[in-house]
């Protein structure tokens, strides 16, 4: 699977378009981008907005766990 940083303009814009769907919706690979976004996200905004870094371990932590089910199924 390929993180955001690594992925190509139109895989970031097609799971930035995906990330208000249905989290059972979602390709794996759009997810794990999602999640490597949000995760990177928090980092950066810890010490910034601690509002918006909260809302997005949220969603890191959303996506994770759908990767986890998706993975021991």
């Amino acid at each position: 699977m390929v993180d955001y940083r690594n992925c190509t303009d139109d895989m970031f814009n097609r799971a930035m378009a995906m990330k208000n769907k249905d989290i059972d919706k979602i390709p794996t690979n759009y997810l794990y981008i999602l999640y490597t976004k949000y995760k990177a996200e928090a980092v950066k905004l810890k010490a910034v907005d601690q509002l918006k870094a909260a809302e997005a371990r949220k969603r890191k932590k959303k996506y994770w766990n759908e990767l986890y089910r998706r993975k021991t199924e």
